[in-house]
């Protein structure tokens, strides 16, 4: 008898490929635990790069030796500060000399999927603008390159002068250096602007050039930059900004969390040599994590922000004896769709929360302070108070799941509960007063003593 005799599965369909597998695998944060291993990993394999001559990308640029390598990624406090500069950046940048003595540094940046590259990541002018930003780290960096450079070199006293606005100048002619029309203009307070009006005059530190995108090599990279949809780009890849790594798929997804969940499935489809072809363990990997996460998070409620100490691949075994989704297509549409439901389950709660303190009632709280419209519109202005209103919300959800997580121990389910606690309105909808009150004057008193 077929094991399939327990009738038609309702579910089954196409595959989940393309976005709607990316899609389905951050249920289990697939995308996430890729690019960040794929750092890892990719790291010390540029770190290697140190020593060995790198012939230009642009045919103007320079070619030049790299000597140091500063880690933008690796250190927490410099990545907050690159990235909240708004400013196009990469993820390493690599310094050394070219043949005439002078400093060039030029940006890597750590891709996994080409698709989201962009070439003014890795730009001269892009990488010139962010080192003339006056980014108090980033110049610290830069400075402590520059003095291992100078080390390399055996120049005591190098007459490298570091100027905040005035570090960087890009090797080609200033014309080029002028801003994309895609890319966001930066804080005026940050600098960053006219950093090519006056390159003859200036005495800069270094040069910047075209850099690459650090990605695997297989199939879906190597498709995307010779395809269409890259030529469709307003600055399509060059192949020449694309450095190819070979990878051994198993060791490099067995260290991330849903591997197991990832080689299960492949059994399911009668499929586990796919798992050592690339591409094959990348679908895999991205269908196991999101399985793994689906499952989790069904099985943990609304209000808890602990996940549900489930065992995956008992749950994983009774969900397809139950439904008769026997292989990774049928339960990877199932647990979609289960995440759908879930999705609106979350999405009630969080309206609720709104109606109880929401941004309106917030407003009002700030102008009744003096805080008009001008500072909450304004960049510093959004980023301060949306910390504070986040603040008072977090502290009245806190309260409302500590609460409903009393419920849960019996037989209702979360919307039961969810109606339950709406029935005390009021009561929470005081409670976030009394918050939004204290939070608002601490934040008030903090920023008087700035």
């Amino acid at each position: 008898m077929s094991r399939r005799s327990g009738g038609p599965n309702p579910y089954s369909s196409e595959p989940l490929r393309g976005r709607r597998l990316w899609r389905y695998g951050d249920w289990g944060n697939a995308g996430e635990h890729i690019g960040r291993h794929w750092e890892t990993v990719a790291t010390p394999i540029l770190r290697a790069a140190i020593g060995h001559l790198r012939p230009p990308i642009h045919p103007a640029d320079p070619a030049y030796t790299p000597q140091v390598l500063i880690s933008i990624v690796s250190d927490p406090d410099l990545s907050a500060e690159v990235h909240g500069s708004s400013l196009a950046h990469a993820d390493s940048l690599m310094l050394g000399f070219d043949a005439a003595g002078r400093v060039v540094a030029e940006p890597a940046d750590f891709k996994w999927s080409l698709e989201t590259a962009e070439s003014r990541q890795v730009s001269a002018t892009g990488l010139a603008r962010l080192l003339n930003a006056g980014l108090p780290r980033l110049e610290a960096a830069v400075g402590e390159a520059l003095a291992a450079l100078a080390v390399a070199a055996g120049v005591a006293h190098p007459d490298l002068e570091l100027v905040s606005g005035s570090l960087a100048a890009p090797a080609r002619a200033a014309q080029e250096a002028v801003r994309p029309s895609a890319e966001q203009d930066p804080d005026p307070d940050t600098g960053g602007f006219d950093l090519v009006d006056d390159l003859e005059e200036r005495q800069y530190a270094l040069i910047t050039r075209d850099g690459v995108f650090f990605a695997p090599r297989h199939g879906v990279n190597e498709r995307f930059l010779s395809g269409e949809a890259n030529r469709r780009k307003p600055q399509p890849l060059d192949p020449d900004q694309a450095w190819f790594q070979e990878f051994d798929p198993v060791e490099f997804f067995g260290a991330l969390p849903g591997w197991e969940t990832a080689g299960l499935l492949a059994g399911y489809d009668k499929s586990s040599g796919q798992l050592n072809d690339p591409d094959g363990a990348e679908r895999y990997y991205r269908l196991g994590a999101g399985t793994q996460g689906a499952l989790i998070r069904w099985h943990t409620s609304i209000f808890s922000s602990e996940p549900a100490p489930i065992d995956v691949p008992t749950e994983l075994e009774a969900l397809r004896r139950v439904r008769h989704l026997w292989g990774s297509t049928d339960l990877s549409l199932y647990l979609d769709r289960m995440m759908a439901v879930r999705a609106e389950r979350e999405n009630a709660l969080r309206e609720w929360l709104h109606e109880i303190y929401g941004w309106g009632r917030f407003r009002a709280d700030l102008e009744r302070q003096g805080i008009g419209n001008g500072e909450l519109e304004s960049k510093g202005g959004k980023r301060r108070w949306g910390i504070v209103f986040n603040a008072i919300q977090k502290a009245v959800r806190a309260r409302i799941c500590t609460d409903a997580l009393v419920l849960t121990a019996g037989e209702q389910s979360d919307m039961e509960i969810l109606e339950a606690m709406q029935t005390r309105t009021a009561e929470f909808g005081g409670l976030a007063n009394v918050v939004a009150r204290h939070t608002i004057s601490a934040a008030l008193e903090n920023r008087g003593s700035d």
